[in-house]
């Protein structure tokens, strides 16, 4: 009886000890799936970040990207205006450079005028400065010249020097026109 008793006792203990076993087996296997949703959560959290940062990194790159293209845009928009600017001041050039060729035409004609006055009025230097205004091609210069020329008495040696000082005039300001931009 002995015998049963004893093997009573260790039957309970080991069913005990089974249980308990058993018990503590459940609750490590209800840890470790605890852990392994854990670990799933943190991986999927550990994702998300990584792809909010890959957005915020993409996205401060496309504001720099749109920055970037702002100032190209501005850069060529600059460099458009130079290059229209250095057109404009190509083509000034060229015709100021023209123009300061017909400057010595009229200053010649200048000259003419000028030894009217100095030396009187004789047939040469009349004919000088007809000639000398006549190269000018300028019809307003030439009328006025015409008026003086008119008022212009060879043999008394007289003259109308208000109206010679009135043809230099519009001669110098002509020349003012084609000198400026």
């Amino acid at each position: 009886m002995q015998q049963n008793k004893l093997l009573i006792i260790i039957i309970v203990i080991a069913l005990s000890a089974g249980g308990y076993f058993f018990w503590q087996y459940t609750v490590l296997n209800g840890q470790l799936a605890n852990l392994k949703n854990e670990k799933s959560k943190v991986e999927t959290e550990l994702a998300i970040l990584k792809a909010t940062d890959l957005a915020k990194e993409a996205e401060v790159l496309t504001l720099k990207l749109t920055a970037a293209e702002k100032d190209l845009t501005s850069v060529q928009q600059d460099l458009a205006e130079t290059e229209k600017t250095k057109s404009d001041l190509t083509l000034d050039l060229y015709r100021i450079k023209g123009n300061l060729a017909k400057v010595q035409v009229y200053l010649n004609a200048i000259d003419a005028m000028e030894d009217v006055a100095a030396q009187g009025p004789n047939q040469a230097n009349i004919a000088a400065v007809d000639a000398k205004v006549a190269l000018l091609r300028d019809d307003a210069i030439s009328s006025r010249w015409q008026a003086a020329r008119a008022a212009i008495d060879i043999e008394k040696q007289s003259w109308m020097g208000g109206l010679i000082a009135d043809t230099v005039r519009m001669i110098t300001l002509t020349i003012g026109k084609l000198t400026s931009p």
